[in-house]
């Protein structure tokens, strides 16, 4: 079991979120073409289990103060490492854009960032 603190579980909960809709999405491609053959629903599936049976561990809604999650690393790297991995993918993206009135949204990105990999780091979760 791992920590996973406050901070990081509301950026992880939110990356879960977003990979949630990514399966849905690649789901959805697969019932419009239905001819595709059942084993093309495995990986898609699988990856909408491991994601649901983390945000089960973790709390699917906010508390209000949030709070550290023990989580089993073992069990769920995969799917950290996935989803974090991409939310730091578009943290970076954001603190990129130009402009002076981005720049709430650069520092905004730039802490949520800071969050998730300092929490990828301590946890020693490899990017991907």
């Amino acid at each position: 079991m791992s920590t996973v603190p406050a901070a990081a579980v509301v950026q992880l909960r939110e990356a879960l979120y977003s990979e949630l809709g990514n399966v849905t999405e690649e789901i959805d491609a697969i019932v419009v073409t239905s001819r595709r053959a059942r084993d093309d629903w495995s990986p898609a599936v699988a990856r909408f289990d491991r994601t649901r049976a983390l945000l089960d561990a973790l709390g699917w809604n906010e508390r209000d103060p949030e709070r550290d999650v023990e989580v089993d690393l073992d069990r769920h790297r995969q799917v950290i490492v996935e989803a974090l991995s991409e939310a730091l993918e578009g943290e970076h993206y954001l603190m990129g854009e130009k402009g002076k009135r981005a720049s709430r949204q650069r520092r905004n990105a730039r802490a949520r960032a800071a969050t998730i990999e300092a929490f990828m780091d301590d946890a020693d979760l490899e990017r991907g």
